[in-house]
């Protein structure tokens, strides 16, 4: 009896109800059972593009051709060619090794089998395969003229995942969710760290659109959005205001980029990852690395290692928890006499030269799309040099909003926060910390040692 494997695919589930793949299979059972054969293996790629607009992987298919290689089945049984293949190389690629295992074959129960053995059968094969690219190329144009226009008329693009925040559709908010986005957007300006919010979601049991847990890079992709603060991308650029409301207004949204830009800096690109308080902060005077925690016969010591890969002098050690305690007291004693007058002038002042940079990228984007006197190249280059300014003034925004909040100035108070709250409040206040070498015939925990450099 012959054997044969099924190959089923369509490109667009946006319900996941696999209706689609299920027909497929439905009629390519049926063909095989009118002519006798046993199907060996299903093969599906359920809202997988084969286009090679895509660039996705096809895993199911990926199976197929390694199965048809080891000669696991002699036929493949698929609805149509286009379902197999749409571009001309995937198709030189199975009839290059049909050719080799010899005898496999592939039916297409609309349109007949693919003749690999035949000069004509593979003349046809690639005529259909140029025009099945050729319309998968019309579709990419239709349908990229189709999303700029809904972008340009503020809606959602249509389709994919239903984003957090908002109703399928994309333009009613959920107000249990928008809470939770506000929520984050202000432990994150408060400055604690992003999985730390992730770890008291899951504890909490929120969970994403998806129904998956959260994890730090997809939470910072919501809040990061342009979307949740009521604006239209396309590719990358604002083209303009959304026909959904906004869940954050934009003093937080700009905050909330700024912690971000600040995280970036500190920590290049990833999430700290401390596990004790100064871990991260503090740094060795010799050879400036940072210091790690380490227990030495029962006491925790902050030292410098030396490690091949990451340098170190390896010539540096202190007793972690005076430190930590001395760090701590010294930083509130600080913090109680900063002066904090002019705060609000200067904060006045950012805000202002903010709105007018808004405005002249507004304007700048008017100039662009709707009266078109600007050229590309003129166009990129001004909004280049307006947002690095807007960048700017939302970082410093955001650190003169921080110093005009009352700090935390109350032992009673910081005992009662988390460890990843402690060490971002101390981030968010330390310019630096040195540890220095100790000197001989002193105590290895002399104070001294310690030079505490407040900031920003």
């Amino acid at each position: 009896m012959v054997r044969v494997g099924i190959y089923t695919r369509i490109s667009r589930d946006d319900d996941a109800n696999a209706l689609g793949v299920r027909r497929q299979e439905r009629l390519c059972r049926q063909y095989a059972a009118d002519r006798g054969w046993r199907v060996a293996g299903v093969y599906c790629d359920n809202d997988v593009s084969a286009s090679s607009y895509a660039h996705v992987r096809r895993p199911a298919f990926e199976r197929l051709v390694a199965h048809v290689r080891t000669q696991r089945f002699e036929r493949v049984v698929v609805l149509a060619q286009d379902r197999l293949v749409r571009r001309p190389e995937q198709l030189e690629e199975i009839l290059r090794l049909l050719s080799s295992v010899g005898g496999s074959a592939v039916e297409c129960v609309l349109g007949g089998p693919l003749d690999a053995a035949s000069a004509t059968g593979r003349i046809h094969a690639r005529v259909k395969v140029v025009f099945d690219a050729a319309y998968a190329d019309f579709i990419s144009e239709r349908v990229s003229l189709k999303k700029r226009e809904l972008a340009d008329r503020g809606l959602p693009p249509g389709g994919g995942a239903r984003p957090f925040g908002y109703r399928r559709g994309g333009l009613i908010v959920v107000p249990a969710e928008a809470s939770l986005i506000q929520e984050a957007a202000a432990r994150v300006v408060a400055g604690e760290a992003l999985y730390a919010i992730c770890a008291d979601w899951t504890r909490r049991g929120i969970r994403s659109a998806q129904g998956f847990g959260w994890r730090g890079g997809v939470l910072r992709k919501v809040l990061e959005a342009p979307r949740i603060v009521g604006l239209r991308e396309y590719r990358g650029e604002i083209v303009g205001p959304a026909a959904w409301p906004a869940i954050l207004d934009d003093q937080t949204y700009a905050n909330v980029r700024a912690m971000f830009g600040d995280m970036t800096r500190r920590h290049g690109g990833r999430p700290a990852v401390s596990t004790h308080l100064l871990s991260g902060t503090a740094r060795c005077a010799r050879c400036g690395r940072t210091l790690y925690s380490n227990v030495i016969r029962g006491v925790r010591y902050y030292v410098c290692r030396s490690v091949p890969t990451r340098g170190g002098c390896g010539r540096l050690g202190i007793q972690a928890r005076p430190v930590e305690d001395h760090v701590v007291e010294t930083l509130f004693s600080m913090l109680r006499v900063t002066d904090g007058d002019g705060v609000q002038d200067g904060l006045t002042d950012i805000r202002h030269r903010l709105d007018s940079d808004r405005q002249a990228l507004e304007a700048l984007a008017l100039r662009r799309y709707v009266q078109r006197d600007l050229t590309p190249r003129e166009h990129e280059a001004a909004r280049a040099a307006l947002l690095a300014r807007i960048e700017a003034a939302e970082r410093h925004c955001a650190v003169r909003e921080r110093e005009a909040r009352d700090p935390i100035t109350e032992l009673q108070h910081w005992a009662t926060l988390d460890s990843e709250s402690k060490r971002a409040f101390l981030r968010e206040h330390i310019a630096s910390l040195i540890i220095h070498p100790a000197v001989r015939g002193r105590s290895h925990v002399d104070l001294n040692r310690v030079e505490l450099l407040l900031g920003p």
